[in-house]
């Protein structure tokens, strides 16, 4: 693990000196820095975390925001073909919203706009009006049981209903049993007989 957890320092810091070089205008980098960030995030402790993100002298803000962009759906995606790559933008804070979308909403907001030139604001609007959209879809699915979940339900009752009537079948048998119960103690045990209070007997005359 330690082994694992340097490597991934190294490489961060390779990559943001690279970057640097770049004045910080190649996705590419970006999202590399993102995903070793959060592998390492998922890799050490708290402790060793906060650490390494100091020795790498970033700040832990910034740290955490490169984590969020690398646990996105569409930055696992090795080859990057799924999405125009070229349409994202530079600043972190804009990647950080849009890592909370899908890679075809990914995609949707960014043939609707242009996240590159557009300011902060405009693009955090962008991905809440798709998230709000993703929302009533939902909401939408949930409305309409499909048959699956019908079939389920008439599973349920039917099962339901058999145990009901194997609950009546069971006590019927139980009272029957009863019944033979109660004659065969009656003919081995007649004393236990209830017969009504005794008869009072009758004076004797004097």
């Amino acid at each position: 693990m330690a082994t694992i957890s340097r490597n991934l320092v190294e490489l961060i810091r390779v990559r943001t000196e690279i970057l640097a070089r770049a004045g910080g205008k190649q996705i590419e980098d970006i999202l590399k820095i993102a995903s070793w960030f959060t592998a390492l995030r998922q890799e050490v402790s708290e402790r060793q975390w906060l650490k390494d993100v100091d020795s790498l002298s970033y700040d832990r803000e910034e740290a955490l925001q490169y984590v969020a962009v690398g646990m996105a759906e569409w930055v696992a995606d090795p080859t990057h073909v799924s999405y125009p790559m070229d349409k994202l933008p530079f600043c972190l804070h804009k990647l950080e919203w849009l890592a909370k979308l899908s890679t075809a909403r990914l995609k949707d907001v960014l043939a609707s706009i242009d996240c590159r030139k557009q300011s902060r604001s405009a693009v955090i609007g962008a991905v809440t009006r798709s998230l709000r959209r993703d929302g009533r879809e939902a909401e939408a699915a949930v409305g309409e049981p499909s048959k699956m979940v019908q079939a389920t339900d008439e599973g349920i009752q039917r099962r339901f209903d058999d145990f009901v009537t194997l609950f009546g079948q069971h006590r019927q048998l139980l009272d029957n049993l009863l019944a033979k119960f109660t004659a065969v103690e009656d003919a081995l045990f007649p004393s236990n007989r209830v017969l009504g209070p005794p008869e009072t007997p009758e004076a004797e005359l004097p």
